[in-house]
């Protein structure tokens, strides 16, 4: 099912909270769902600055999806250590 996309101004968690839990963005089977997708989303946007943030808001959908990646990367234990261990190695080509 493809959902019509929007463009959606965030301006604090409450936001975040209504179109989550309230609207059903995501399209959750259930409401328990819906508000664990509202805090892995929540987690991720208090890892942005405002400059991200404000980026998001007004890209397309593969730069909001890198910026989401951005979001994983430093929210996420294991992406951090994961990218930690490769950063100072050498590139083998």
């Amino acid at each position: 099912m493809i959902r019509e996309r929007r463009q959606i101004w965030i301006n604090d968690e409450e936001d975040i909270k209504k179109i989550c839990i309230d609207e059903n963005l995501f399209g959750a089977a259930k409401e328990y769902r819906a508000k664990r997708m509202y805090g892995y989303i929540w987690n991720r946007t208090k890892k942005l600055d405002k400059a991200l943030i404000d980026l998001f808001c007004t890209s397309d959908l593969a730069t909001q999806k890198i910026i989401n990646l951005i979001a994983i990367l430093r929210s996420d234990r294991l992406f951090f250590e994961f990218n930690c261990c490769f950063k100072n190695r050498p590139a083998v080509l």
